[in-house]
């Protein structure tokens, strides 16, 4: 989008650096940035929607894993020690 609008500009009046007066490239850097914050945005939401499922796949299975080793060896040892022999 960017690349394209560029791309018009140059084709259009030459070098847009000096085809654009001052308050001309002050709204262009504007909107340049308006342009990145909002890609910013919507990658930061984009990733973070699509690391959830991944987390909580890999974090149900560290608790079972850590469940498992957190449990008495038997059913005939107490929690107290169990802790001992750890």
């Amino acid at each position: 989008m960017l690349t394209q609008k560029a791309e018009k500009l140059r084709k259009e009046v030459g070098s847009p650096a000096t085809a654009l007066g001052i308050d001309d490239a002050i709204n262009e850097i504007k909107e340049i940035n308006r342009t990145l914050n909002k890609l910013e945005t919507e990658f930061s939401s984009e990733n973070t929607r699509q690391v959830k499922p991944v987390r909580q796949f890999y974090d149900s299975k560290m608790r079972k894993i850590y469940d498992k080793r957190n449990q008495p060896k038997s059913m005939y040892e107490t929690d107290s020690d169990y802790k001992k022999t750890c």
